[in-house]
């Protein structure tokens, strides 16, 4: 279906605004830190969904199958069941929504990232991009080396 017969027409500001977005210089695929970052954190955020299903399966709870947002406490207690070799405090380095600009998570970074392309938060994975990927790295290797998926 085509929305045109007596639909509102974007303004000429709302349709800068939309194609700023666009064309902005930050864009995902052209540097090599943000779609890095965009990999690894989607690894990280969907290993970590599926050893939540699996904890809560094997303990007789809900799984969900909606995309809900995942909560801290149940990675981690994933993650203790099924005996990972990351800190609570590694965990929440990476999956955390409580940090603030230049301390914040993989996790609300990427929210930024891919959402609403927030300026800021680009430029905070591109200059602590080094760090954000060490946390996720140690998260992927916990996960390969618990589920013997080592290459």
């Amino acid at each position: 279906m085509v929305y045109s017969t007596g639909s509102v027409h974007l303004t000429e500001p709302r349709r800068k605004e939309i194609m700023k977005l666009l064309n902005d210089r930050y864009k995902i695929e052209t540097n090599e830190n943000l779609l890095i970052f965009t990999s690894k954190y989607t690894d990280c955020e969907a290993t970590a969904r599926k050893l939540v299903g699996y904890y809560k399966s094997d303990r007789g709870l809900p799984v969900s199958k909606s995309m809900r947002p995942l909560k801290l406490i149940d990675i981690m207690k994933a993650a203790e069941h099924y005996g990972l070799p990351v800190t609570e405090e590694e965990i929440r380095l990476i999956f955390d929504s409580e940090g603030t600009r230049g301390r914040k998570s993989p996790r609300q970074l990427k929210m930024a990232l891919l959402a609403i392309k927030a300026p800021n938060d680009m430029e905070e994975i591109i200059w602590r991009s080094t760090e954000l990927s060490a946390y996720m790295d140690k998260w992927i290797r916990a996960i390969k080396s618990t589920t013997k998926l080592n290459s």
